[in-house]
């Protein structure tokens, strides 16, 4: 195990550095899903208002909290993440993990319609 490693090997002192360090390389992976996460769900509820609504709308990924943008899907993933990871009872990640199929080919079925409609409705100049 690793912390009786540390704390028969270094003692005090080395047990907190040790997982002090640990839990810093930690942040590396949870930065890089916090980002992904919040860039593939970005254009997803983007083309669902823009469905919805009617409105055409950019795609900035500028700080502005005055409409929907980038840094408010930031804020959503992360209530929706500190929601999922508060709870006790971890057999909500075992009911997700059930649905990722099906999550998965609705991504690929968003990704394909989007394209398609891109490919066809788009007025594209080659010059």
């Amino acid at each position: 195990d690793y912390t009786e490693t540390l704390k028969k090997t270094f003692g005090k002192k080395g047990f907190y550095i040790g997982m002090s360090l640990f839990i810093m390389m930690l942040f590396i992976p949870i930065i890089i899903f916090f980002q992904l996460m919040a860039q593939f769900l970005f254009p997803v509820i983007l083309f669902v208002i823009e469905l919805f609504t009617g409105d055409d709308r950019s795609m900035t990924l500028d700080m502005d909290f005055g409409e929907f943008s980038y840094s408010w899907t930031c804020v959503l993933v992360f209530f929706i993440m500190f929601a999922l990871t508060a709870r006790k009872d971890l057999s909500i990640f075992i009911k997700i993990n059930t649905f990722g199929v099906v999550f998965t080919m609705i991504i690929i079925t968003f990704i394909l319609v989007v394209g398609i409609w891109g490919l066809a409705a788009g007025g594209y100049t080659y010059q």
